[in-house]
This record gives structure tokens, C-alpha cells and sequence, in this order.
């Protein structure tokens, strides 16, 4: 990652950041939940989860990133990556690690692609104000 220099240091490393965290923190949300639990208990708990979760992998990506780089990308892909883990698992749906590893990744690249949207749309219209 050394070899890349300047703004794309920080977007390779929020997207690998972002997907490795999403990753960890579903397989632990999802492995915490039963099959059984209803949608709505599955979704809060594995959300609730996904947030305390984020904030460890957070102050870990902080030490190469910086602590505001990946805030925002950690905890928004956080949340989501604990709540499609634990209804996952409630509904035994890709309920085993690797399929829990799988879907946290695929939360984490589309949280970091979201952000990205964002920040580029915002900066775009923000240049056209006076």
C-alpha cells in the first residue's frame, strides 16, 4: 500500500479497511444469533452489535488512516454489516462463517462505494455555490 501515493492511499485503504471490518464484524454478530429469532430482534441486536463492534476496528484502521478517514465508513458499514448477519442467521440464511465473512464483505465494499458516491456528488455540487 506504500506504493500508492496521495488520495488513493486513503481510498484503497477505507475500502480494505471498511470490507475487513464489515467481514469480522458480521461472522461475530451472526455467530451470536440463533435461527429462531424473530426479524425484528435479529435486526436490532445484530445492528446494536455491529456498532459496539465498530468501535475497536475503528481505532484500529485510526492508526494507519487516521482516526476521521474511516470513521463514518466503519460505523455506517458496521451497522449494516451486524444487522444482515444476525437476520442471517435467524433466518439460516448463509448462516455459516464463510458465509457470514462473504455477505460482511459485500457490506463493507458497498458501504465504501456509498460513501464514495456521496463524497463525490457533495464535493461536485458544493464547488457550483457561490
Amino acid at each position: 500500500m506504500c506504493a500508492i501515493g496521495g488520495r488513493g492511499r486513503f481510498i484503497v485503504g477505507d475500502v480494505l479497511a471498511t470490507s475487513a471490518a464489515c467481514a469480522l464484524i458480521a461472522a461475530v454478530a451472526g455467530s451470536a444469533l440463533s435461527a429462531g429469532w424473530p426479524a425484528w430482534a435479529a435486526m436490532a441486536t445484530g445492528m446494536l452489535a455491529g456498532m459496539v463492534l465498530a468501535v475497536p476496528c475503528w481505532l484500529v484502521a485510526g492508526l494507519w488512516l487516521g482516526m476521521i478517514e474511516p470513521m463514518l465508513q466503519i460505523m455506517l458499514g458496521g451497522m449494516l454489516a451486524g444487522m444482515a448477519g444476525g437476520m442471517a442467521a435467524a433466518r439460516e440464511v448463509r448462516s455459516d462463517i464463510a458465509g457470514l465473512l462473504l455477505l460482511g464483505l459485500a457490506c463493507g465494499a458497498a458501504t465504501s462505494l456509498a460513501t464514495a458516491c456521496a463524497d463525490w456528488a457533495l464535493r461536485r455540487w458544493g464547488s457550483e455555490c457561490p
